[in-house]
């Protein structure tokens, strides 16, 4: 097991955690200090597959107390802010946000804790089997 420590602060990057990176975890200090964001879209030229601020592909991944956002805005259209395909992910008191397909919950086993989801279209979605607890919110009118 990886235990990262991520102190307070923005941090304005995209993120990739491949499959061969297990048991990962990353704590923050509150999702309203720990901030990582983008603002990759489609518009851009980027696919589904590689724009998404954070991605995850590594079994065993937990975040706790950080903010995930993207940028991009709506005139950006699709911007996905965090794409998960790892089984037993788990994500604790964090800030998911973004305009349009916000979260992609790819494939596989996933916990959501007490997290803020925030987006106005297709806000989440994928495949995966999911569980939420606690809070899910959305702005902005289909």
């Amino acid at each position: 097991m990886v235990i990262v420590y991520t102190k307070q602060g923005l941090y304005e990057e995209n993120v990739e955690i491949p499959s061969y990176k297990t048991n990962i975890v990353i704590f923050g200090e509150g999702s309203d200090m720990t901030m990582i964001t983008g603002n990759r879209s489609v518009m851009d030229g980027w696919t589904t597959f590689r724009f998404a601020t954070v991605v995850v592909s590594g079994e065993g991944f937990l975040a706790h107390d950080i903010g995930f956002h993207n940028l991009a805005g709506p005139e950006k259209h699709q911007a996905i802010v965090l794409r998960i395909k790892a089984d037993f992910a788990a994500v604790y008191r964090c800030s998911i946000s973004s305009y349009q397909d916000t979260f992609y919950a790819h494939s596989s086993r996933q916990f959501y804790r007490e997290c803020d989801i925030y987006g106005a279209i297709d806000y989440i979605f994928g495949n995966a089997t999911m569980v939420f607890r606690r809070q899910l919110k959305r702005t902005g009118a289909r």
